[in-house]
């Protein structure tokens, strides 16, 4: 995708995304402090203090107690009413009076939040609509938008600056911190509002491009560009998502991340990794325990019997080797002929392992004949027709006249 017209700024903000080391990230807080100073400065406000985080689970765990704090025993009414609308709102959901109970949860979540930032944003976002309003239309898909939201395109590059370096990596810290167990309601409120330094830096790239289609220049477009340009230098500098509250700033920094394909994925090492030694392992996207990746040869049939995601049985069998899983498994012959033997291996909640073992016709080096495993589709039913699906034909058609 060609993105010149979009002028020079959009492009050099994606370009630097993009273009950041995702392996070994240094964070400079001295830099990150200032672009968030140089960010309050021009929302009219005091820069608040910085307080970081070691990881991702870490601060959602703790953004979430914030949101949701522990039952009070003792403590004022209206305290207590409080704690009620949170139970009534995301324990049970649609009470009678659901517009009401969810404007005070909204006052809560204020309370925890900056109500001041959050005001300032989004009077500087109104004046830039207005002004812009005909330069935003001609963004629409597949243009810029379809970069700024992460949707399907052509750019490699785009995917691999925003949607590797943020979306999964935030979903598998969101995810540990839930499993733990504690404040999985407070999950929800401190998964709305966590902000990216990348999606932040991406906002002055999408206005900046309106810019570009502009008829003429808007001091509102001007003005809000440059209060969220700080996070590009933020993000270079080693930022990666962060919250801000009524206090201070909840900041993470950027996590070390290895991408393959545009999903996340290593064969050896952590694909997401923070310097305190959190670490997360990905197989072509999905996230699997450390043995899967580090340690395939201590896997066993037993314990991947027992995994219930059958994504990651998957990922585990095929670590293991899907051959040793089906003998190893006690795997049912259901055919043996001239053709080769049919093996059949039930794996619960998902389709058979079924295989065909053939002798190769040429002989190795050492004057032995190699037996191979070929997975075929479960309908199948001999030896044969096993083998004739394995050259895309069917079984009365199959009829070689010399094996090779």
């Amino acid at each position: 995708m060609k993105l010149e017209r979009f002028g020079p700024l959009a492009n050099q903000i994606i370009n630097r995304l993009a273009s950041a080391d995702r392996h070994h990230v240094v964070l400079d807080r001295p830099a990150v402090e200032r672009a968030f100073a140089e960010h309050f400065r021009l929302l009219g406000m005091a820069p608040l203090p910085l307080c970081w985080m070691d990881d991702g689970e870490i601060a959602y765990d703790e953004i979430a107690q914030r949101f949701w704090a522990t039952e009070p025993e003792t403590g004022s009414e209206a305290a207590r009413a409080e704690y009620d609308v949170y139970k009534c709102v995301f324990l049970h959901r649609g009470p009678s009076r659901e517009q009401e109970f969810l404007d005070r949860i909204q006052a809560s979540k204020l309370a925890v939040l900056s109500r001041e930032r959050m005001d300032a944003r989004a009077a500087m976002h109104e004046e830039a609509t207005q002004a812009y309003q005909k330069a935003i239309w001609k963004l629409a898909w597949p243009d810029f938008k379809s970069l700024r939201w992460g949707s399907p395109s052509p750019s490699e590059q785009w995917k691999t600056a925003f949607l590797g370096s943020w979306s999964f990596a935030e979903e598998a810290a969101r995810e540990a911190a839930y499993r733990r167990g504690r404040n999985r309601q407070g999950m929800e409120s401190a998964s709305e509002e966590v902000e990216s330094a990348a999606w932040l830096a991406l906002e002055a790239a999408y206005w900046a491009a309106a810019r570009a289609l502009a008829d003429g220049e808007s001091p509102a477009v001007e003005h809000y560009i440059a209060a969220h340009l700080p996070f590009l230098q933020a993000y270079e500098a080693g930022l990666w998502c962060f919250w801000v509250c009524r206090d201070e700033v909840v900041a993470v920094p950027r996590p070390s991340i290895r991408i393959h394909d545009n999903q996340l994925h290593h064969e050896d090492v952590p694909a997401v990794s923070w310097p305190n030694g959190t670490e997360y392992y990905f197989w072509h996207g999905i996230p699997v325990p450390s043995e899967v990746v580090e340690s395939p040869q201590s896997l066993t049939v037993a314990c991947i019997d027992a995994e219930t995601n059958s994504e990651v049985r998957r990922v585990m069998i095929e670590r293991f080797g899907q051959e040793s899983y089906l003998i190893e498994g006690g795997a049912v012959k259901v055919d043996q002929t001239d053709w080769g033997t049919l093996y059949r291996r039930p794996i619960a909640g998902e389709e058979d392992l079924v295989m065909v073992k053939v002798i190769n016709a040429t002989a190795e080096p050492n004057g032995t004949f190699k037996d191979y495993f070929l997975r075929v589709p479960p309908h199948i039913q001999t030896a044969k027709e096993a083998v004739a699906w394995t050259f895309q034909e069917s079984t009365d058609d199959y009829l070689p006249v010399v094996q090779t």
